[in-house]
């Protein structure tokens, strides 16, 4: 199973090579893994901070899918920003 920070990464390197395809693809497997996340207890001391990272995830993956779609450069790079600051707060959460 591919990681959250891998799938991040994954996405930020196809961007990189115009590879629009790809691009669609890691959406999809992002889509995923906000079901994922939804699906994990966190503990009772970091439960609102992991539910609102969460939450915030899921709105950058959204918009991630819909620049993807529309193929805006300027969306993907604001939304690959927004995921990378999420996964970064996963990263500390653990």
């Amino acid at each position: 199973m591919i990681t959250t920070k891998a799938s991040w990464e994954n996405a930020l390197a196809d961007f990189y090579r115009d590879d629009w395809e790809r691009m669609k693809e890691h959406a999809a497997r992002m889509n995923e893994l906000v079901a994922r996340w939804k699906g994990e207890k966190a503990p009772e001391t970091i439960a609102k901070e992991f539910s609102d990272n969460v939450s915030g995830f899921e709105s950058a993956v959204v918009k991630f899918q819909q620049a993807v779609e529309s193929k805006n450069v300027e969306g993907v790079t604001e939304a690959l920003r927004q995921i990378g600051k999420r996964v970064a707060s996963f990263e500390v959460m653990r």
